[in-house]
């Protein structure tokens, strides 16, 4: 009874979000828990879900995710004035981080805080994002990508591998 409930619940929050300006696909299911700054500038596709406490600060920024991906619970997301592009397939494991936007020791100012590095995160189809994950500003993370557990990822990736660590490495060739 208990789980039925919760899905009615979290149905009507998906269609509320809706009502209030997100895309939504058909399936798409948003817990009741998660947190939207602003819910018209979210997009999620056919089958992709956002679990519980997930917290989306997305600025003027946007989050789109694709068809049949999920964010875990206690995901976060700060988009600023950026934009994070999810793919279809996409696990997100929980706690996982999303920066588009960083306090940066490089700049014209001595003090970190008045340096920030901005940048889009793009992600394609068919990536495993391991949980505690941070995703720094500028990323892109191509098909067929693995992250694990605990790691940091910034720059651009390569189709096809097993990454991990902080600093991010190459780990092993993923055979298709």
């Amino acid at each position: 009874m208990r789980q039925i409930l919760k899905k009615v619940i979290n149905k009507l929050y998906t269609n509320y979000c809706s009502l209030l300006g997100a895309t939504v696909g058909k399936n798409a299911v948003i817990a009741s828990s998660v947190y939207i700054s602003s819910r018209s500038k979210l997009k999620l596709g056919k089958g992709s879900i956002l679990y519980d406490h997930c917290t989306l600060h997305l600025g003027s920024g946007s989050f789109t995710m694709g068809e049949k991906s999920h964010m875990a619970p206690y995901g976060y997301v700060l988009s600023g004035k950026n934009h994070i592009l999810i793919g279809n397939d996409v696990a997100i494991g929980p706690y996982s981080t999303f920066f588009c936007m960083s306090n940066s020791p490089y700049g014209d100012s001595k003090l970190f805080r008045e340096n920030y590095k901005h940048g889009d995160i793009r992600i394609g189809n068919n990536v495993f994002i391991g949980a505690h994950t941070v995703i720094l500003p500028g990323c892109t993370i191509p098909d067929n990508v693995v992250i694990a557990a605990n790691s940091v990822a910034g720059g651009h990736l390569e189709s096809g591998w097993i990454y991990g660590g902080n600093p991010l490495e190459k780990r092993k060739k993923i055979n298709l």
